[in-house]
């Protein structure tokens, strides 16, 4: 089954992967029952809202990427 809300919101992880190369960050992380989802940061990406709406609500925590 798919990445869904219930996932996220449960999920073990949550991580900001950067572009290659540079600081800036284009996916998260997602990982839940020890499979990784990549999740494009991109408004019109469904599970991002969702994330979004999780993160405003105090719900979960995002780490930041590696160096």
């Amino acid at each position: 089954m798919g990445l869904n809300k219930v996932k996220i919101k449960n999920a073990t992880s949550l991580k900001y992967v950067n572009t290659l190369g540079t600081s800036d960050p284009c996916i998260i992380e997602v990982v839940y029952d020890s499979v990784k989802y990549g999740v494009p940061i991109d408004t019109g990406n469904a599970h991002y809202e969702w994330i979004q709406e999780l993160l405003d609500d105090g719900e979960i925590t995002i780490d930041e990427a590696d160096a």
